[in-house]
């Protein structure tokens, strides 16, 4: 069975091409694959309450509510799926306030194929958002009623007024959690110096 060199050479010709191709679609996605947006998370905190919303939209399955956050798995039937509350909006439910969400936007991340993150943004936070989740359960665990509202009324009107509440608020609460370590660690090892 003789074979025809021409038929030959066009064998040869299409695997190189075939071969080419192969490696010019692996390169391609390579290069391209980690600019193509695959999913973007999204996040917001109430500026009242220090709430926080998130959100994931991926490029094939669409808008989603995270399952887990922090650990903590999610009621995806909630009336407000996504969103995590704080000791703060726990309080305000269990005193009747009446207490509508005021969603400021805080970032995106955006994901290329690979789980590359190739975009971030970032808005502006509000003074809450550094209001650590220990000090913030600390204050409404030990603070009155009137030093609470005092605190959601500076919240919700004076951002200068209360980014200060919130630091005397977190000082106070490292020198209670200061305190309680160094008494811990000098019953831990008597011969430490105190």
């Amino acid at each position: 069975m003789a074979t025809d060199p021409a038929q030959n050479s066009r064998r040869k010709r299409r695997r190189r091409i075939a071969v080419l191709l192969v490696v010019a679609g692996v390169v391609g996605l390579g290069l391209l694959g980690p600019l193509i947006p695959w999913r973007t998370r999204y996040g917001w905190t109430c500026s009242t309450c220090g709430a926080r919303k998130r959100l994931t939209d991926h490029l094939l399955w669409g808008k989603s509510y995270p399952v887990v956050v922090n650990g903590t798995r999610m009621a995806q039937d909630a009336p407000s799926p996504g969103v995590v509350t704080t000791p703060l909006t726990t309080w305000m439910r269990d005193h009747d306030m009446a207490h509508e969400h005021t969603w400021v936007y805080q970032h995106a991340t955006t994901h290329g194929v690979f789980g590359c993150a190739h975009l971030h943004e970032c808005g502006r936070a509000p003074p809450i958002y550094n209001f650590l989740p220990q000090s913030m359960a600390w204050f409404v665990r030990t603070s009155d009623e009137e030093e609470i509202r005092h605190l959601l009324d500076l919240l919700a009107n004076d951002d200068q007024a209360a980014d200060q509440e919130i630091d005397r608020i977190q000082t106070e609460w490292l020198k209670v959690v200061g305190t309680s370590c160094d008494s811990d660690e000098r019953e831990a090892d008597p011969t430490r110096p105190r």
